[in-house]
């Protein structure tokens, strides 16, 4: 179990972005291990995944979109 600070860490996003992946329920709270007030602990492996396939998607779209500006003819 790691933190919203440590999970960004590991993964090389923010913690906004570990947030939006808690909010569209990618990631799951670990409710049955005690905490502290406010401190959210999450399962490490998930959100490496859940990192890892948002990175291929970008990847993968990236790809596909042609470099720089398209022009209007």
């Amino acid at each position: 179990m790691v933190s919203v600070k440590e999970a960004s860490q590991i993964c090389g996003v923010s913690r906004q972005t570990i947030y939006n992946y808690i909010h569209n329920g990618e990631v799951a709270i670990n409710q049955k291990m005690p905490h502290e007030p406010g401190i959210i602990r999450l399962d490490k492996q998930t959100v490496l995944g859940v990192a890892q396939k948002k990175a291929e998607w970008r990847q993968k779209t990236r790809a596909k979109s042609p470099p720089g500006r398209c022009a209007i003819s």
